[in-house]
């Protein structure tokens, strides 16, 4: 067995082979993050429903329209949707929970951009089992014309038929109540109602006040 003659390289050959081994590494570096970064990527970008939930108001108001007993397979008009209200009622068996069809125009009259100084308060009636607490609000200048506007509009539609319109009150994506307008509005005061706890109309107040600072 003879010892071959160790090979010298020349400085250009020792180049190339460096250039070479760095190239390799770099692509494995990347071949084995890039399937990292991927899922990193995709877990950090927004979806679409977790935009949208970002960008929806707290609250808004929508015209909306009663669905009437006894209307099969109630069809909503252009540039509405049927949405449900769950509500609390009480039965000789106990609460129970109901949906109560409306058709809820899509589009928002109204949000909680033009509503200021909210506070829980406690409404109160001539039954005292139904005292409730709400959330009691000014409207800004822009938004109590705009609500004037609104139930005006809304009490002009519906005189014809003898029906009350009706104004749906969305509260985080979910439809909260639907006080039925019987003359037109136009004060600069409000109030939201709903089935909701005192901790919960107080949680609610807080919220939409601090997202205006």
């Amino acid at each position: 067995m003879t010892n071959e003659p160790k090979k010298e390289f020349t400085p250009e050959e020792k180049a190339k082979g460096r250039r070479a081994t760095l190239i390799l590494n770099i692509v494995m570096v990347v071949f084995i993050a890039a399937p990292f970064v991927t899922w990193w990527a995709v877990k950090k970008a927004p979806t679409q429903e977790s935009t949208a939930k970002n960008d929806a108001p707290i609250v808004s108001f929508h015209r909306a329209q009663c669905v009437y007993p006894g209307m099969e397979n109630p069809i909503p008009p252009e540039g509405y949707q049927l949405r449900y209200q769950s509500v609390r009622v009480k039965t000789g068996q106990g609460e129970q929970t109901i949906k109560v069809p409306y058709f809820v125009q899509t589009q928002a009259t109204l949000t909680d951009e033009m509503m200021t100084d909210a506070q829980a308060v406690k409404g109160f009636s001539n039954d005292p089992a139904k005292d409730r607490w709400e959330v009691s609000f000014t409207w800004t200048p822009q938004g109590q014309e705009i609500f004037t506007r609104m139930t005006r509009e809304i009490v002009e539609e519906n005189e014809p038929s003898g029906n009350m319109g009706c104004i749906a009150i969305v509260l985080r994506g979910e439809l909260m109540s639907v006080p039925r307008v019987a003359k037109t509005i136009t004060g600069d005061k409000c109030a939201i109602t709903g089935n909701l706890s005192q901790t919960e109309m107080e949680q609610l107040a807080a919220d939409l006040n601090a997202s205006k600072k």
